[in-house]
């Protein structure tokens, strides 16, 4: 039995828009290797020239961050839930200036980390 590799829609067009794909592997290192071969374009959008996850690239392996684990050395079992999440924003450089009615709004996900105000500038830690 092979794990399954969540596509996110940017990527798609590298894997002939499967938004999922079947892949055998006993690490992350393996598993992407094996997307690689079937679809080699992917490769540098993952991975970057010394073979390392890129920064904006995010993988889950049953919804923990490999990076949280043993990053591309990440065991993986048949059946194992794999995610690649592209980081699209790129934050701002200051803090917005928002008014009482938008703080009042979005104050739920100024508690978190990752989406606050400090979440939204570059370099911040994410999930």
């Amino acid at each position: 039995m092979s794990s399954q590799i969540k596509i996110p829609s940017p990527l798609r067009q590298f894997t002939d828009g499967q938004s999922s794909v079947s892949v055998e592997g006993t690490t992350v290192s393996e598993v992407l290797q094996n997307i690689f071969n079937q679809y080699p374009e992917i490769r540098g959008h993952l991975l970057d020239e010394n073979g390392a996850i890129r920064n904006f690239v995010n993988i889950y392996v049953n919804g923990i961050d490999v990076r949280e684990q043993d990053n591309l050395g990440t065991p993986v079992s048949p059946g194992t839930d794999i995610r690649i999440i592209p980081a699209i924003a790129g934050g701002s450089e200051g803090l917005p200036e928002l008014k009482q009615g938008e703080l009042s709004r979005y104050d739920r996900h100024f508690s978190l980390p990752e989406f606050g105000i400090e979440g939204q500038h570059p370099g911040a830690s994410r999930f």
